[in-house]
């Protein structure tokens, strides 16, 4: 008899947009699938010259380090945190991690226990529910309307009994819809955890990339119940894979625990070379607008063909930063139009795989504007509306009722 894998692992779902970026890779395939960061504004240049001075000087950033983190790049996290939670931050509790997906992973498993119930967004990120569910716990599916959290739905849901350890939120910029959550919202949220004791999971990789007005303060500022998470995959580059997380206590040290369990520290030369970027003086705001720039464009060129292509059929909010569109294409099952555009050369994310128990997402549709320049991206759009009319034509359609 063979041996079998966990139950726990069995029943991980896989991600749809790891399994589209393989489609991704094939020639002439344009992606609106992953939320790859634009390559080109990898600050490749003065990242080089300081792996050749770091690697020719002390031979330290190749070696074992503290499991916390460099205490340079926590220093500079800190002081960032400061700005954001309104508060003095201690660099002490700043925990540098392998991505904030490691993050995620960890704050899970140390703020609830299996069978435990978080309360997530719908639609919700992705790799969210994959975290979750290997953590084994049980989702609570609170509703976006308009890009806010319904907060009524959640209070009344507590207040009837429904008990949860932890409400997950992507604050700014939302994946996949691009809400924000605004001051108003982040009192609230706060005040219900208080009340009624449970963690706020504060996941804010796209923090920086606004377009129109800066968000507000970060959860965090509000009450001690919120655990923030941050990353520079979006601002710097991803495959350094460093993130971090703020918090204190014994959850801090539990957090501290099982980072040394998983893989002891994150990679020191990553963490010596974001350190030495930070260093230099405005090198980090000047980098971050010049970001903003590029993607609002990319995100009007985007929102100008959808309008133009689909019109009324097409549900949709230009985003107010990120690197995502959200939007509803009227009777259309995505799921079964993702089939009908790979042979074109286009692929996107359907809203299915966004769901998280509440209402189905089916004539959804995940879109990234981050990678492709404005031609691409038009071009993109009228592969779509190519594989919706062909949809549309076929006998035994597979068009849904809305």
């Amino acid at each position: 008899m063979s041996p079998t894998v966990s139950h726990r692992a069995a029943n991980v779902r896989s991600s749809a947009i790891r399994d589209l970026l393989a489609n991704a890779r094939m020639p002439g395939m344009l992606s609106l699938a992953g939320g790859l960061p634009e390559p080109s504004t990898f600050p490749t240049t003065i990242l080089a010259e300081a792996a050749r001075v770091r690697l020719g000087g002390s031979p330290d950033v190749l070696q074992y380090a503290p499991t916390e983190g460099d205490a340079r790049l926590r220093g500079h996290i800190a002081a960032y945190e400061t700005v954001r939670q309104l508060h003095d931050v201690d660099p002490g509790n700043v925990l540098v991690t392998t991505g904030s997906q490691q993050a995620l992973a960890m704050v899970a498993n140390v703020i609830a226990d299996a069978g435990d119930t978080i309360a997530v967004p719908h639609p919700c990120y992705l790799g969210a529910l994959q975290t979750f569910g290997a953590a084994g716990l049980r989702l609570h599916p609170v509703r976006l309307q308009g890009g806010q959290l319904d907060l009524d739905q959640l209070e009344n849901d507590l207040r009837r009994g429904v008990r949860i350890a932890a409400m997950y939120v992507v604050a700014n910029h939302g994946n996949p819809d691009g809400s924000r959550l605004d001051e108003a919202a982040n009192r609230r949220l706060a005040g219900l955890a208080d009340w009624f004791g449970f963690w706020i999971l504060e996941d804010d990789p796209y923090r920086e990339l606004w377009f129109d007005t800066p968000p507000a303060p970060a959860l965090p500022a509000y009450t001690s119940n919120a655990i923030t998470l941050g990353s520079f995959s979006k601002t710097i580059a991803p495959g350094l894979r460093v993130g971090w997380l703020v918090a204190s206590g014994d959850v801090r040290n539990a957090l501290v625990r099982l980072k040394q369990a998983a893989d002891l520290h994150t990679s020191s030369l990553s963490q010596a070379l974001i350190a030495d970027l930070l260093d230099t003086p405005g090198w980090f705001i000047q980098h971050v607008e010049m970001l903003r720039s590029l993607y609002a464009s990319r995100r009007d060129a985007l929102s100008a063909s959808l309008v133009e292509t689909f019109g009324a059929r097409l549900r949709f909010e230009p985003p107010t930063g990120g690197m995502f569109a959200w939007a509803e294409l009227e009777g259309v099952d995505t799921s079964a139009l993702l089939g009908a555009a790979l042979p074109k050369g286009v692929c996107f994310v359907p809203g299915a795989e966004f769901e998280a128990g509440g209402d189905s997402l089916r004539t959804w549709l995940r879109l990234s504007y981050a990678t492709l320049d404005a031609e691409q991206l038009a071009e993109g759009v009228r592969r779509v509306a190519d594989a919706v009319t062909e949809l549309d034509a076929a006998p035994g359609s597979l068009i849904v009722a809305r």
